[in-house]
C-alpha cells in the first residue's frame, strides 16, 4: 500500500525483503530497548521461517524502513471450535518517524492482510487500548490478578503432589492445554510447531513447568517466572480441572519461595478468593486485558460454532474503519448451523466492528450492548436480539500470558 505521511513523504506498507527482515529487527530492538537484540532475531526469524515474510509489514518512509510488525497465524478455539486466528504484535516505529502516521497505515494494512489471508480474528496485547481501537480493535475480556506472599500460597494444598517438569511430560501437557482451552473463548489450538517454536518454554533450561499428578498421571501444569532479585514468582499459565489441583501448584511455588511474592492471572469468572479459608491475605485485581478484531465479520459468523439447539434469523449492519463500506449481511441458523442470508432490514442489529468483537470474544452479550447503548436494533425487532444472544458463544475469554501479541 503506498500512501502520504503527515509530512506529505510517499510512505509505502509492505512485506519486508529476506535482506530487510535485519532493519525490521533493528526498528523493534531500538522501540522496544527493554527487550534484547537476541529475542527479536529469534521472534522475527522464527516467524519469516515458519509462518513467512508475508506475515511481517514494515513501512518505509522516504526510502527509509521506519516502522514493523509481525503476525502469528493460528486458529483460536471459539466456543470449542477453531476459527482463523493471527495475534499480531511488535508494533514499533523508531522514535523520529512516530507521529507521522507510519504505524496507523500499518494497522490498517495489517486488518487487509489478514483478511485477504482468510485469517477472519486478530488479537494484541495493547500499550494503549484507544490507540489500537482506532483501526477496530476493542477489549475483548477481562482479567483477575492474584497475588500473596509465598507463604500465604504454601498453606493452601498440597505440594507433593507436584513436581517439576521434565521433557517427557510435553505430550500430556499439550493435551491437558487443548482440553482447557476449548473451555474459554480466544486461547489458541497450538500444534507442536507452536509448542516448539512459539510458546517461551524452555524445558531443560531452567524449571520454569511444573505438572500436577494424581495416582501417576499428569493432570494439571502451571508454567512461571522467576525474579531472583524481588523473590516473586508470576504464574504465565495455571492449567487445571479440579480446583484443589491449582491450590497443590500454588502451594509448591509458595514453598519454593515462602518470604516472597506469588502472582497469578485468571479468567473473569474465576471463584478462586471463595476457595481462600481468609481471603484477605490475598490481593485480587480486575483489570482489562487483549483487544481483539474481526477482520471479515460474515466469514467470522460462518466459522462459528453455535449450540445446536438454537435456531433464528439475525441481520447486521456494520460499520467499520478500515473497510469503509462497512459490513450487512444476515444469517440464518437452523440448530446451530450457520448460512449467511441477505440482510434483513426489518431484523437488523446495527452496531461498529469494536462491539462486534465484543459479541464475537463473549466478552459483552447482545442484550448488555443494546442496554449500553452500544448496539441499536433496526425495525424494533427484539426477538432478532434474542437470537444474537444464543447465537454467539457464552463460554468465558481468555488469553493466558504465554499467548503471543
Amino acid at each position: 500500500m503506498v500512501g502520504t505521511g503527515q509530512g506529505g513523504s510517499a510512505m509505502i506498507v509492505r512485506n519486508p525483503t529476506e535482506g530487510e527482515v535485519e532493519r525490521a529487527i533493528e526498528v523493534a530492538s531500538i522501540a522496544f530497548p527493554n527487550v534484547t537484540r537476541e529475542q527479536w532475531v529469534e521472534s522475527f526469524s522464527m516467524i519469516a521461517e515458519v509462518f513467512g515474510r508475508r506475515f511481517i509489514l514494515v513501512v518505509e518512509d522516504e526510502g527509509v524502513i521506519v516502522s514493523t510488525l509481525v503476525c502469528q497465524p493460528r486458529p483460536v478455539y471459539i466456543f470449542g471450535s477453531p476459527v482463523p486466528h493471527a495475534s499480531t504484535g511488535a508494533v514499533a516505529t523508531v522514535p523520529e518517524a512516530r507521529c507521522r502516521g507510519c504505524a496507523g497505515a500499518m494497522m490498517a494494512e495489517c486488518v487487509r492482510l489478514l483478511r485477504a489471508e482468510e485469517v477472519w480474528l486478530s488479537s494484541l496485547w495493547p500499550f494503549s487500548y484507544a490507540y489500537y481501537r482506532k483501526f477496530g480493535w476493542e477489549i475483548g475480556a477481562e482479567t483477575r490478578c492474584y497475588s500473596a506472599p509465598g507463604k500465604v500460597f504454601s498453606e493452601l494444598g498440597d505440594a507433593g503432589k507436584t513436581r517439576p517438569a521434565v521433557e517427557a511430560d510435553l505430550a500430556q501437557v499439550k493435551a491437558i492445554y487443548d482440553d482447557w482451552a476449548k473451555g474459554f473463548n480466544c486461547l489458541t489450538q497450538r500444534n507442536d510447531v507452536w509448542w516448539e517454536r512459539v510458546i517461551p518454554i524452555r524445558l531443560l533450561a531452567e524449571p520454569n513447568l511444573i505438572v500436577h499428578e494424581t495416582g501417576g498421571r499428569i493432570d494439571g501444569y502451571a508454567a512461571y517466572k522467576t525474579d531472583r532479585e524481588s523473590k516473586s514468582v508470576h504464574v504465565q499459565e495455571i492449567v487445571f480441572f479440579d480446583a484443589a489441583h491449582r491450590r497443590d501448584m500454588l502451594a509448591f511455588l509458595g514453598k519454593a519461595e515462602p518470604e516472597g511474592t506469588v502472582s497469578f492471572d485468571a479468567p473473569l469468572d474465576d471463584l478462586f478468593l471463595q476457595e481462600m479459608p481468609n481471603p484477605r491475605l490475598a490481593n485480587a485485581t480486575l483489570s482489562s486485558s487483549f483487544q481483539f478484531r474481526v477482520t471479515d465479520p460474515p466469514r467470522a459468523m460462518e466459522a462459528l460454532g453455535v449450540d445446536e439447539t438454537v435456531s433464528g434469523r439475525v441481520s447486521f449492519a456494520i460499520s467499520d474503519p478500515v473497510f469503509e463500506e462497512g459490513w450487512r449481511f444476515g444469517i440464518e441458523v437452523d440448530y446451530g448451523a450457520v448460512t449467511l442470508t441477505k440482510p434483513d432490514p426489518k431484523r437488523t442489529l446495527e452496531m461498529d466492528v469494536t462491539t462486534f468483537a465484543r459479541l464475537y470474544s463473549g466478552y459483552l452479550t447482545a442484550f448488555d450492548a443494546w442496554e449500553l447503548g452500544k448496539l441499536e436494533v433496526g425495525g424494533g425487532a427484539l426477538d432478532a436480539l434474542l437470537t444474537a444472544c444464543d447465537v454467539f458463544s457464552p463460554l468465558t475469554p481468555y488469553r493466558s500470558a504465554l499467548e503471543p501479541g
